[in-house]
């Protein structure tokens, strides 16, 4: 055992050296911002070149010919002058992500998240305190930045609280909370960001393409589900038994830190019976046949006013609990808290919101200039020469194509891009040329 536990840590040691290697040379990169923009730079002159040298494709959906056209002509530069804003405004994941994030604002400020993730935890017998740290992480993602603020140093506190080292606690939260960052098994603000760029990215081939932001709701749970039995394996079995030995006494002082007051627990409480009656009120509208909220021709869930909406709906399950639960705690008290709580939202999103700016213009160029619809077309020619399965060439440059660009992100990107940690989450989140070439192969994009 000592042995395996010596080989163990060599390998890990040597596995950190290549690692710190690797971010020594990702710090001389530029920030994604800044990426984007020569990105976007880059296409307005790719977009000439490609002109002059007559480059065209023929697409599969109608049998017509693509032809690049040049963003240095004078229809190109008016286009690029006049439309700067009504591209930014029109990209589809701006909207959603801050709507989204104008309910989370409120719970998250009413302090309804962090108690509720707390009391997760402390409802968990010990023997599962390991996956249960992890799984709350996770979740942790439906706040953005709760779980990097208040439920890491929390899972030490639990650790500790358990008799365990306390160490043990704040890895595996970490590991939920950064690891885990997307999954869930709720539909969190995460979800409309992500389909809203697949979905601009689609429209380059399929005009009016649309991508739900329900469409990986399965793959989000199925990850939660695995990641978190990952996490608690891997805490339990290799992580604590490699760190020193720890005293471990809790303390009444210590269970009474992690424990919740009665004021929280009445004010969760009220919080949870106006989520239920809230989702009831949703049901009642959705289910029967001729429902308000189904489509009104066709009577369907899919597709319906229910599916187009939402995001409100999920920015109002949060709202409103928080609401309620700000109410009876105190910790809202006026329409001004509530309101700096939205604020208080919106400022984090700061980053987003520059980053989207960006995004918004070099999406718009690539659809301009044919660029995109051409990269995908000869990108899908060149898998389907290649005589490799489709899924599995598609699973293979997915994988070395995200690993490659996550690294890079999540280092120079700081707290918003944690996200790129989750699986195949990145060619949801940015529609390069490298993602397109998939819907010649008979893929869906919400695969990807």
């Amino acid at each position: 055992m000592l042995k395996l536990k010596q080989l163990i840590q060599a390998q890990w040691r040597e596995i950190a050296t290549h690692l710190s290697r690797l971010e020594r040379v990702i710090r001389h990169f530029p920030d994604p911002l800044i990426l984007f923009a020569m990105l976007t730079l880059a296409t307005v002159v790719l977009s000439a070149i490609a002109a002059q040298l007559s480059l065209s494709a023929v697409n599969p959906i109608d049998q017509s010919t693509v032809t690049a056209v040049s963003l240095l002509s004078s229809d190109g530069i008016r286009d690029i002058v006049s439309k700067a804003v009504s591209n930014f405004v029109e990209f589809p994941p701006l909207g959603v992500v801050l709507v989204a994030m104008l309910g989370v604002g409120v719970a998250e400020a009413s302090g309804l998240l962090a108690v509720a993730l707390r009391q997760l935890v402390l409802m968990t017998p010990a023997k599962l305190i390991s996956p249960a740290v992890v799984f709350v992480g996770i979740l942790s993602s439906m706040a953005v930045d709760v779980g990097y603020v208040a439920l890491i140093p929390l899972g030490a506190l639990v650790f500790l609280a358990f008799g365990r080292h306390p160490i043990a606690g704040l890895a595996a939260t970490f590991a939920g909370v950064s690891g885990g960052f997307g999954a869930n098994v709720l539909i969190t603000p995460l979800a409309p960001f992500f389909s809203g760029f697949s979905e601009s990215a689609a429209q380059l081939i399929v005009p009016g393409y649309t991508v739900a932001a329900t469409t990986n709701y399965y793959f989000m749970v199925a990850s939660t589900l695995l990641l978190t039995v990952i996490g608690g394996w891997v805490t339990d079995h290799v992580v604590e038994p490699m760190l020193p030995s720890y005293d471990a006494n809790p303390s009444d002082a210590m269970s009474q830190t992690v424990a919740l007051t009665g004021t929280q627990r009445r004010g969760l409480r009220w919080a949870s019976g106006s989520l239920l009656t809230l989702v009831g009120l949703i049901l009642v509208l959705l289910l029967p046949p001729n429902g308000i909220l189904r489509d009104p021709v066709q009577e369907t869930i899919v597709p319906s006013p229910f599916m187009d909406g939402i995001v409100l709906l999920v920015a109002i399950a949060f709202f409103i609990p928080g609401i309620v639960y700000g109410r009876v705690t105190g910790s809202l008290r006026t329409g001004k808290e509530i309101a700096e709580g939205m604020a208080q939202a919106m400022r984090s999103m700061g980053y987003f919101i520059a980053l989207s700016f960006v995004a918004a213009q070099f999406t718009a160029y690539l659809q301009w200039s044919n660029l995109g619809t051409i990269l995908s077309i000869r990108g899908a020619e060149l898998l389907q020469q290649s005589q490799v399965a489709g899924c599995h060439c598609c699973c293979c440059s997915l994988g070395l194509q995200s690993d490659s660009i996550c690294l890079y992100l999540r280092q120079r990107s700081g707290r918003f891009w944690p996200r790129c940690l989750y699986p195949c989450s990145w060619w949801q989140a940015y529609p390069l040329p490298l993602h397109r070439p998939r819907s010649g192969l008979g893929i869906r994009p919400q695969i990807l």
